[in-house]
This record gives C-alpha cells, sequence and structure tokens, in this order.
C-alpha cells in the first residue's frame, strides 16, 4: 500500500480566473447620450399619437423572420419594420386601391376610438 495523500480534484487550489474580461463599454461604442434622448423621443411621440398597444397572434417562424428584419434593419421595434412594409405596399397600389385601403382605415380608426 501507499502513503500518498488523495488529491481532491472537485476543489481546486486556486480560483479560476479568465484570461480576458469585457464590459458594454468594450463591446459597444455607442453614445449612450445620443441614444437615450432619440429613445425617449421615440416613446414619447409613439405613446402620445399612436393608441394603445395590441397584440397580433403569428406563427413562430413568421416571428423570427420579423425579428430578423428589425435585427438587420436596425430599428428599435415591430412597429417601425411592419410601417417600413405598409408604406412600401401602398405605394404600389391603384389609386382605386388606395381610396379603399384609406376608407378601411379610416371605418377601423373610427371603430377602435377611445370612448
Amino acid at each position: 500500500m501507499t502513503n500518498r495523500k488523495k488529491s481532491n480534484l472537485l476543489q481546486p487550489s486556486s480560483p479560476a480566473t479568465p484570461n480576458q474580461t469585457y464590459t458594454r463599454e468594450n463591446i459597444y461604442s455607442v453614445n449612450e447620450n445620443t441614444q437615450s434622448e432619440k429613445l425617449k423621443k421615440t416613446m414619447m411621440d409613439s405613446k402620445n399619437s399612436r393608441g394603445k398597444r395590441t397584440s397580433v397572434s403569428c406563427f413562430q417562424d413568421t416571428k423570427n423572420s420579423l425579428q430578423a428584419l428589425i435585427t438587420i434593419m436596425d430599428t428599435k421595434n415591430i412597429d417601425e419594420v411592419i410601417e417600413n412594409l405598409i408604406d412600401s405596399y401602398t405605394e404600389v397600389l391603384s389609386d382605386e386601391e388606395l381610396n379603399e385601403f384609406r376608407l378601411i382605415r379610416k371605418s377601423l380608426d373610427k371603430r377602435t376610438i377611445k370612448r
């Protein structure tokens, strides 16, 4: 039999330390003041003129596609992406279709006014 002391490998002798640490400032080079002012202005505009928030049901793959568009287009939220898509779509509508779109939209807006 040997008289060697058993080592406990589950308890290291010194704590592990990372070679390099990262902070938010190291990763992102964003001017916080400018970004926060723009965000506050956008949020105030959207809260005042847009009305209440709603939810729309869609499939998971559609949600993932929309999230990818948010990332690619560098927008703040899905509303901006959808507004861009609506604007693009309404540009190719004929005059008759555009009038019909506006009429339906006006009718829906009247239905959702706060009472």
